[in-house]
């Protein structure tokens, strides 16, 4: 299975840069301190900018030179860009914030979570289980972030939605602790304009682990209900503690989606409400018009967390359920 270039990649210059000035800052103005995380386009730091804490996503290996760049280098200036395009245009405390963006190198200044991912929190950290509460007090914040990205207009399809790009705002180390979670990376979000319902796409983007089985067809249409698919395997790990189709190779998982075969539910604890579980497994409906909305999954999620005594909303200190 290859992956196929976008097919406006050839549109990006080679000396664009982000048409919204105000958002651009010297690179003299921010100081990248300590690597956190690394990645095959990028690396992320914490670091200082006008006297405060962030973090500074700095895009490896291509700048807004204008000189002849590769295809992988005009891959990752697009990407670039449209991060940088849409965190200028949404805003949402389950968003992560930007501060601003440097042209040489290409870097974005945004807000330090210090809390780490929902992954590290879920399948690394491991010192405890989170309670139903908190649970599903993550989906919650995810669900508010997605309702954002899709009501936008023109709309935003994030297409790598997973708990790796599900940062903390704090750490959360005690079942007592509320999650304050935000969403984060866009380099392969995509725009719809409006009226439009679905579109061809690029295949093969995302993690397979928890990407919908209609982005592996070859030249396939999709539309924003891959990212509900997506937040249906979160759900997964939430409630079960583990990486959806953990056992197969990335290649196997395009596969058993194709054929209609999901994380097993053997490993449920018997204690999970049933409305999340029913919502899980609607999130992850073969057909994408069988798939919630966004905003019916974050009224599903206020009808579990009813039931359970607390409100997502206005949670206080979550109960140790």
């Amino acid at each position: 299975m290859h992956q196929r270039a976008d097919s406006d990649l050839s549109n990006i210059t080679s000396d664009s840069e982000p048409e919204d000035v105000s958002t651009q800052i010297s690179p003299h103005e921010c100081q990248a301190l300590k690597l956190i995380n690394q990645g095959s386009t990028a690396e992320v730091f914490e670091g200082l900018y006008d006297g405060k804490d962030v973090a500074i996503k700095r895009i490896t290996g291509v700048g807004f030179a204008k000189d002849r760049q590769s295809r992988r280098e005009y891959a990752k200036k697009k990407a670039f860009m449209r991060e940088v395009t849409i965190l200028q245009q949404v805003h949402h405390k389950n968003l992560v914030c930007m501060f601003g963006v440097t042209s040489s190198p290409l870097q974005i200044v945004m807000e330090l979570c210090r809390g780490g991912s929902c992954f590290d929190l879920i399948h690394v950290d491991g010192t405890f289980e989170l309670s139903w509460h908190q649970a599903i007090k993550i989906a919650f914040d995810i669900g508010n972030a997605m309702c954002v990205l899709h009501g936008a207009d023109p709309q935003i399809i994030h297409r790598d939605l997973k708990s790796q790009n599900i940062l903390l705002v704090e750490k959360v180390a005690h079942r007592g602790d509320v999650p304050w979670a935000k969403v984060a990376d866009f380099g392969l979000a995509r725009f719809i304009a409006k009226g439009r319902k679905s579109q061809k796409y690029t295949m093969d983007v995302g993690t397979f682990h928890w990407m919908a089985p209609e982005v592996f067809i070859e030249d396939g249409v999709y539309d924003e209900k891959v990212d509900v698919y997506s937040f249906g395997m979160i759900l997964y790990e939430l409630i079960c503690s583990h990486i959806p189709f953990e056992e197969l190779e990335p290649h196997d998982v395009a596969e058993a989606s194709a054929q209609s075969k999901r994380p097993s539910l053997d490993l449920m604890p018997d204690t999970c409400p049933e409305k999340l579980r029913m919502l899980m497994t609607t999130c992850w409906k073969q057909e994408p018009t069988r798939r919630p909305s966004f905003t019916n999954a974050v009224k599903w999620l206020c009808m579990v967390a009813n039931e359970l005594g607390f409100d997502p909303d206005e949670p206080g200190r979550i109960a140790q359920l």
